[in-house]
């Protein structure tokens, strides 16, 4: 079904049709529908299933409760954008250049934007001051504000309803090589004039915000997704981004350099294994798949298999936490725990990273007050 909503051929529909029509009356719906709100894609699900014959689709009830619920989906994705137009155009005119991260932007690359599942409102602001600007202007309109955290230049709001995340720097927890090099990576790639798009059609033609250069977003996206993989559990919604962005953007892409960027950052081993993941089992054109091995299908299959068993962000594993209110040290303790068979999954792939991953991880919540 997701590979019918993203890549819309006719051979995927055709495959799907024959193996529900194999399968009627015997089709777990409800598990399907909690598989795909699970990996938060509900929405591209929801459109393969649409676009069945009606003898073939879920009863009348569910499938109506599908529909009501993608609708919703595209509100939230149409007031979304409006309202991260709006706030990065106010914050250019007070001299404050965000860049839009991931999310909405992203988003656009898929072929119906609108049936992503929208997350929060990420901004990156790399100058200092104007990080700091940003903030104070920010704060002043919030209805809430989150801890900041000052090493990492994150601070979060809740404005209009609508979560908004500001990075004066991003690091991600993947590997030593990633650590060191990514400062001066971002650097050089970040130096490239950022992009202005529209988010969604139907905007204004001068209503645009910036996206980073598309050179640094490949790899940064890409980057984002396995530092979830590696830290606490991914969901197949980062894995379409990857994929969509790439595809959607594969002409512009010098794949020299992301060649040299992979290599640079440490990340080749990893890129290999998503490649197969997503030629071999999602569905990605192998012609447009960049240092694809055909010999890592198994290993594809396992961070796929991954995937599954985590569910977007740890969701799966996180229903097993404590809650806020219990003890600290046994929350610390019990957490820590539960993030055992997410680093040892991992470590089955990279293991040496892995343990990297785990170390750091586990410092950083036993060092928490």
């Amino acid at each position: 079904m997701l590979k019918c909503s993203l890549w819309n051929r006719e051979e995927d529909f055709h495959t799907l049709e024959q193996l529900i029509g194999k399968n009627t009356g015997r089709m777990d719906w409800e598990r399907v529908v909690n598989l795909a709100m699970e990996q938060t894609v509900l929405g591209h699900v929801t459109e393969a299933i649409t676009c069945l014959p009606k003898n073939l689709r879920p009863e009348k009830s569910m499938y109506f409760s599908l529909v009501s619920q993608v609708s919703d989906i595209e509100k939230r994705n149409r007031q979304m954008s409006r309202f991260a137009y709006i706030l990065m155009d106010n914050l250019e005119r007070k001299g404050c250049h965000a860049l839009l991260l991931k999310g909405q932007g992203v988003g656009r690359n898929y072929r119906n934007p609108l049936h992503r599942q929208p997350g929060d409102i990420d901004l990156l602001l790399i100058n200092n001051d104007e990080y700091e600007h940003a903030k104070e202007l920010i704060g002043r309109i919030a209805e809430s504000e989150g801890d900041e955290n000052k090493e990492r230049q994150h601070c979060d709001f809740v404005v209009k309803g609508f979560v908004v995340e500001l990075h004066g720097k991003f690091r991600f927890l993947i590997c030593r090589q990633f650590s060191e090099s990514l400062p001066k990576w971002t650097r050089e790639r970040l130096s490239d004039p950022p992009i202005s798009v529209n988010l969604i059609n139907g905007f204004k033609i001068d209503e645009k915000v910036k996206l980073p250069p598309v050179q640094f977003d490949v790899v940064f996206v890409f980057a984002h997704m396995l530092n979830h993989f590696m830290t606490g559990g991914v969901g197949l919604r980062q894995i379409c981004d990857c994929m969509m962005f790439l595809h959607n953007n594969y002409e512009d892409i010098d794949k020299d350099i992301l060649k040299e960027d992979l290599g640079q950052l440490g990340l080749t081993k990893f890129w290999k294994v998503y490649a197969a993941m997503a030629v071999d089992f999602l569905g990605y054109p192998k012609k447009k798949m960049p240092f694809y091995d055909a010999s890592l299908k198994r290993k594809g299959e396992i961070m796929l298999e991954n995937v599954f068993k985590t569910g977007n962000f740890g969701a799966i594993q996180k229903k097993s936490q404590l809650s806020s209110d219990t003890n600290k040290w046994l929350k610390k303790i019990v957490t820590c725990w539960g993030q055992i068979p997410v680093y040892w999954r991992a470590g089955k792939l990279f293991p040496k990273e892995s343990l990297y991953c785990f170390y750091h991880y586990s410092r950083r919540v036993l060092a928490a007050g």
